[in-house]
């Protein structure tokens, strides 16, 4: 895999509080574009998460959902739009949690159990009678969750994503996690799809069906280090508008103003690996949003498969994590980042510098990155690509391009290079012992370089030199560092 590695902020970004991707384009997550409920539905959620519900408060436990749309009519067994009216939906409620029920499904609870990392989820129960089933018609869901209570309606039944999505608030439920919810006008507080936990289900059930070992709300919650304290008691529903909602969609619009300005005309194919998901797990199962470009062949492709990795149970975002947290290779045409970007950058700006790559590779430069060629082929693709792309000048690639290690010194000396002036040790190793893919990186980087911008002068003191040649020199100390890395055998 050809990754960019973990980059160094240039002292001008470290300063400045202005992003380095334009506001106009930030990576956003898919539900930010779809919440259009309006001020008086944000009041009255606001409104809601101000009581915490609890024993004595006179709440029944908060409804969570799986909405479905049905229309009542003869013989649909469900009590006409009756059952519908809110005083009507807690008796049903009530009546529902009162019927038989049962554990959830033995190889289903097997698997849930390592997915949300609970053993306590064999202590949910699953209703699925003709009573639970008007229940959650009357409040529209295809299922929902109540406390310990999962409800399902007729086409949740044998449906495994929507399933796990129930058992991510069943796992939430008895963690204590913190939930809140909208009253319906008679005391029974229901979800809202858009909400938080709601979408965080939707994407644990996706996970789950695409074979991932982790859910991406264990995921999180590891990462936060903590619950958020107890649970209010809302009926979490499982709705059906939110079946391709997943936690991060990638960027179009920043894709297509990346293709415009690097002038890429062949396709751009992009996957961003979300959490807990499997190596071995075709990118064509992902969430919904994940995957951007990809033919019907590429889909079948894995994480695994392209990166050579030995086991497929591995998380696929630990493989890609293993080259930087992203990259492009060349051999498909793919471009990989992890849905949490590495090294202090944005999953955008991977994007774009991983987008550069796909431009050289266009533009007939080897991309090839064994050895000292990394140098060349990031110095050029920051210098001449992603500098065009954030609208900044970024001159390092990490700062570990500032020194040379007196073991790489020694090694150079065996092979008789004279690193007193990287660039020119460069420039003449190149031409007697490099490539003509090679040359042809060094000749571009040597022309970007011609450019007034770079005069400006860097430093202080003896150290205080144009721009310009602290980037030949950084180029020549990576392309050494790397070329030299090993003793000489």
């Amino acid at each position: 895999m050809r990754a960019h590695g973990t980059r160094s902020r240039t002292s001008d970004e470290r300063e400045s509080t202005r992003p380095v991707v334009p506001p106009s384009a930030p990576v956003q997550r898919m539900l930010d574009l779809q919440h259009a409920a309006g001020n008086a539905a944000v009041a009255r959620t606001v409104e809601a998460g101000r009581h915490r519900h609890g024993p004595g408060c006179g709440h029944p436990a908060p409804v969570q959902r799986e909405a479905a749309r049905h229309e009542h009519g003869p013989g649909c067994g469900h009590g006409a739009a009756l059952d519908t009216a809110p005083e009507n939906q807690r008796g049903l409620l009530e009546a529902a949690k009162a019927t038989p029920s049962s554990p959830l499904p033995g190889a289903f609870l097997s698997q849930a159990k390592a997915f949300y990392r609970n053993d306590r989820l064999s202590e949910g129960r699953v209703h699925d009678n003709p009573t639970a089933q008007r229940a959650t018609a009357a409040l529209g869901a295809q299922a929902m969750t109540v406390g310990k209570d999962i409800f399902l309606g007729p086409s949740a039944v044998g449906n495994t994503r929507i399933l796990a999505h129930e058992a991510s608030h069943l796992d939430k439920n008895l963690r204590g996690v913190r939930e809140t919810g909208n009253d319906n006008g008679a005391g029974v507080t229901v979800t809202d799809p858009g909400q938080d936990s709601e979408r965080a289900a939707e994407t644990d059930g996706a996970a789950f069906e695409a074979g991932a070992s982790t859910a991406p709300s264990v995921v999180a919650q590891r990462a936060v280090g903590a619950h958020g304290g107890e649970r209010d008691g809302a009926v979490q529903r499982s709705t059906g508008a939110t079946k391709a909602v997943v936690q991060r969609a990638l960027d179009t619009a920043l894709i297509a103003s990346a293709t415009e300005t690097l002038g890429i005309t062949r396709a751009v194919k992009i996957v961003e690996v979300p959490p807990g998901v499997r190596a071995d797990v075709p990118f064509g199962k992902y969430p919904d949003g994940c995957v951007v470009g990809l033919s019907a062949a590429d889909k079948e492709l894995t994480v695994q498969q392209v990166n050579g990795w030995h086991d497929g149970s591995t998380p696929a975002s630990e493989v890609v994590a293993q080259a930087g947290g992203g990259g492009y290779l060349a051999q498909y045409g793919i471009i990989l980042t992890n849905s949490v970007a590495e090294g202090g950058y944005t999953v955008a700006q991977t994007i774009q510098h991983e987008m550069g790559h796909l431009k050289q590779h266009q533009d007939g430069f080897d991309v090839n990155m064994a050895g000292g060629r990394r140098a060349l082929v990031e110095y050029h693709n920051i210098l001449v690509n992603e500098n065009a792309l954030t609208g900044q000048l970024r001159t390092e690639y990490t700062s570990a391009d500032n020194t040379i290690p007196s073991a790489v010194r020694a090694r150079a000396t065996q092979e008789g290079v004279n690193l007193a002036n990287p660039w020119t040790a460069l420039v003449n190793y190149v031409r007697t012992s490099g490539d003509a893919g090679q040359q042809r990186l060094l000749d571009a980087i040597t022309a970007e370089l011609g450019n007034s911008k770079y005069d400006e002068e860097e430093g202080r003191g003896f150290a205080k030199k144009p721009r310009r040649v602290k980037i030949q020199e950084r180029v020549g100390r990576m392309y050494f560092n790397a070329l030299f890395a090993q003793p000489a055998s």
